[in-house]
């Protein structure tokens, strides 16, 4: 470990680490921006970490929309079980991107706005 510091191999990698996450969340954005046109949403996060959070309105149930997309192989988080007093506001999806493939983004989302869609009532 101490040979892969001190050579730069680690600032490399945390070089190459940032842009590739960097590349993912831009698409993720852009998939969020085209696909979720229809449905109400604010994204919220970026800054760190590597998920975003879309917020919807309540009639829009995150729990439901998340149970859904398992059957698509996605797994996305309701943010309403993050809340410590949960309210009407407190629903939305958090959305990782650290291990989704840059090529499958744009479906995954496309798949999660019609899920989405179909859920608000």
């Amino acid at each position: 470990m101490t040979q892969f510091i001190t050579t730069g191999q680690f600032a490399k990698h945390l070089g190459r680490m940032r842009r590739l996450y960097r590349t993912r969340q831009h698409l993720l954005r852009e998939a969020i921006a085209t696909h979720f046109a229809a449905v109400p949403h604010q994204v919220r996060g970026g800054d760190s970490g590597m998920h975003l959070t879309v917020k919807l309105p309540h009639h829009y149930p995150d729990t439901q929309i998340c149970a859904a997309a398992q059957a698509y192989d996605m797994a996305p988080a309701p943010l309403s079980r993050f809340a410590l007093k949960p309210s009407r506001d407190d629903n939305g999806l958090v959305l990782g991107y650290g291990n989704t493939a840059e090529a499958r983004i744009s479906a995954l989302i496309k798949r999660l706005a019609l899920l989405t869609l179909s859920s608000g009532t």
